[in-house]
């Protein structure tokens, strides 16, 4: 794994024939997932030299997991909530998520992290969906009110520290 230059991109090489099994609590355990300050850094995997890869997604905060069947998606996805909660609190991070095979997500349907249950039904998806966009418009409009660029800032400011405001992750 790497991160394309100029873009807020990582790339993905799997070089090897053999597969190694990299354990999600050897990176947890790693330097670089202990030392990461962001309390919504998540651990990828290992890059090709078998360092430890974590991101810190208010910095990347689009990513999207793609693959054939089989190939590891659902694991990644699961591995990167887990190693997320790991490092924040439901105080820090509410989390929306959308399982449209109604299988893969409900083993989170009872973390505090959630602001709603797994959305399972589709048509649901739609309204969390257009929750959402409605909810960033808001935020944006507020951090332009307050002179600010990100959710980290409008929290630090005096006068709005008694409004603290989560990190909203959809997945």
């Amino acid at each position: 794994m790497w991160k394309i230059y100029g873009k807020t991109t990582i790339g993905i090489e799997i070089p090897n024939d053999r597969r190694q099994t990299v354990h999600l609590s050897e990176i947890i355990k790693s330097t670089a997932f202990q030392n990461a300050s962001s309390n919504i850094s998540v651990a990828l995997g290992k890059n090709i030299s078998g360092n430890p890869v974590v991101i810190d997604l208010a910095k990347t905060p689009h990513l999207l997991v793609a693959g054939t069947t089989g190939s590891g998606k659902s694991v990644a996805i699961n591995s990167m909530i887990v190693s997320m909660l790991y490092k924040s609190t439901s105080k820090d991070v509410r989390l929306i998520l959308i399982d449209p095979k109604m299988l893969e997500l409900g083993v989170y349907d009872d973390i505090p992290h959630l602001l709603t249950p797994v959305v399972t039904d589709m048509r649901l998806a739609a309204n969390a969906l257009t929750w959402c966009v409605g909810e960033m418009e808001r935020r944006y409009d507020l951090l332009a009110e307050k002179g600010v660029r990100n959710i980290d800032s409008f929290n630090d400011n005096v006068e709005t520290r008694m409004k603290n405001y989560q990190r909203l992750l959809l997945l």
